[in-house]
């Protein structure tokens, strides 16, 4: 998530103003004659810092060729291959320097990896100072690429018309290509920006995409005010993937290192969404929201879910290098219609990267209702119960009730797990059902303890190793196997032992039956003793 953030927000106006740094700062540092271009070129960094330009040959005058141009600072490295300038300069006070052509063959930022962010400092853009005006057209750089970590953001044919006259750049026009092999995003922007620090601005951008990765739709966006406090207007019509097309709209005041969101709306034919809050990204994506929706509908992400629900929940945490470390969530409104039947969820918890509070979760669908409450440190230890007169409600395949009570507990990471099941009661499919035991995971093996289930006389008792290598103990008491599960006929009595592999199993059974029968297939009476072991 984090790096989608720095994706879509940041790098695409790094790329920006790092692209217009090395076009306006290279060529202020050229002027008629050799001696005075190598002169600048010795004494760049006086005008920007960090600034080298190595193979300079010509003069403005008749053109110029650079074979790489660098800048670089704390929070970027920029590198530009081949750039060969057709320029002419015009004598007046100040001179003004037009540049009828520029070609670069590659030009490369480098941003700081994610675990090198926290001790970065964020990307700040130096004033310039131009000893000229400056007319450029037909800028065009072949290839851009951004790198931050081991997959970079690539851009082709990046093209630019600028000038810059009393201290203000106006870009008349910049567009570029993002391409993955997985379609292509097209971008534009035109608009203006001071030269000197805090570098106000007014910038225009559109977006036009068509790609597998990033999706298909249009974005356009105004932004304003400075560049390390920028306002950010924006709308879009997007869809991705096979989800629903949006449409959306985003205000928010921001920095290269947060966003103050003080409006996102989001309409489509999934429901409508709205929220408010505060992204931090700078050491770690920090995050608090207030999210509102209506007629939220997830049968296109669950299609066995179509719903019409109206939410208001609170969300917060941090995620850093990847990993959750601690968040919170306040449902304070779930409701609306699942199908036909009416949804009424509230929950409140949090978890400080240790201990996880479920201070309360109630959650009722149509008849149905699930409680839950506990906490969690270094363990597991959850209450639940549930009461499911109607099991159709929660699912049309389900045909039931089911009431019950238990505990969940072991260990956060889920290596280990104990599900104990002190009584769950019902009737599935017109079958009465009852079950109670215990089922444990850990190791990565599965154990029952004591799990007995019964259904209309019949009882099934089994425990120990449900995995590989198997050691399970097994009795049953089965004498009307047709009101146990349809299909089933006759009476099954008997206990046994199943142990090894199942590719090698050790079995030990003492089973007697009598007109049994599954369905089609038939197997009348049944007196067996067996013993196998396979070496």
């Amino acid at each position: 998530m984090n790096q989608w953030l720095k994706h879509l927000l940041i790098n695409p106006l790094l790329v920006i103003f790092l692209l217009l740094l090395l076009v306006l700062g290279s060529l202020a540092f050229l002027t008629l004659s050799q001696t005075g271009t190598r002169l600048l070129v010795n004494n760049a960094p006086y005008f920007v810092a960090g600034l080298t330009l190595e193979n300079v040959e010509g003069t403005l005058a008749t053109g110029l060729k650079a074979s790489r141009i660098r800048w670089e600072s704390d929070s970027a490295i920029l590198e530009a291959d081949n750039v060969d300038v057709d320029s002419q300069v015009e004598v007046a006070s100040p001179p003004t320097l037009r540049v009828s052509r520029l070609l670069a063959d590659k030009l490369v930022i480098r941003l700081p990896e994610s675990q090198e962010a926290a001790a970065s400092s964020p990307f700040e853009l130096m004033s310039i100072a131009l000893p000229l005006n400056l007319d450029a057209r037909q800028i065009r750089i072949k290839e851009l690429e951004v790198w931050q970590g081991e997959h970079p953001l690539r851009l082709r044919d990046v093209q630019l018309d600028a000038q810059a006259h009393d201290g203000k750049l106006y870009l008349d026009n910049l567009q570029a290509e993002l391409y993955d092999g997985q379609g292509k995003v097209d971008v534009a922007l035109d608009g203006t920006m001071q030269l000197d620090k805090p570098h106000e601005l007014a910038l225009r951008v559109a977006v036009d995409a068509n790609s597998t990765n990033w999706g298909v739709g249009t974005a356009k966006a105004n932004v304003g005010g400075e560049l390390l406090q920028y306002t950010l207007d924006m709308t879009a019509d997007w869809a991705y993937a096979a989800y629903p097309r949006y449409q959306g709209t985003l205000q928010g005041k921001g920095s290269f290192a947060d966003l103050a969101v003080t409006q996102l709306q989001l309409t489509g034919a999934a429901g409508a969404l709205s929220a408010t809050g505060q992204v931090d990204w700078q050491d770690a994506l920090i995050w608090q929201a207030e999210v509102k929706g209506s007629q939220l509908n997830p049968a296109p992400f669950l299609k066995d879910w179509p719903a019409a629900l109206d939410v208001q929940l609170r969300s917060g945490g941090t995620l850093a290098q990847g990993k959750l470390q601690a968040t919170t969530l306040n449902v304070m409104r779930l409701q609306g219609k699942l199908r036909e039947y009416p949804v009424d969820i509230t929950g409140q918890g949090d978890w400080n990267g240790k201990v996880i509070n479920l201070q309360a979760l109630d959650a009722k669908v149509g008849d149905n209702r699930l409680l839950a409450n506990g906490a969690a440190s270094d363990k597991l230890d959850i209450n639940w119960q549930i009461d499911a007169p109607k099991l159709a409600q929660l699912d049309p395949r389900l045909r039931g009730n089911a009431k019950g009570k238990g505990t969940l507990q072991g260990q956060l990471d889920g290596s280990q797990l104990q599900l104990d099941v002190a009584d769950l009661s019902g009737k599935v499919e017109g079958y009465d059902l009852n079950a109670k035991g215990k089922l444990a995971w850990g190791d990565a093996k599965l154990a029952a303890q004591d799990v007995v289930i019964q259904s209309g006389g019949n009882r099934l008792d089994v425990s120990g190793q449900a995995t590989a290598p198997f050691d399970l103990r097994w009795k049953v008491d089965a004498p009307n196997l047709a009101k146990a599960w349809k299909g089933l006929e006759g009476s099954l009595q008997g206990e046994g032992i199943f142990k090894g592999k199942l590719e090698a199993p050790e079995i030990q059974a003492d089973l007697t039956g009598s007109k049994l029968r599954y369905q089609d297939y038939r197997l009348g009476a049944l007196d067996l003793q067996a013993q196998h072991a396979t070496r």
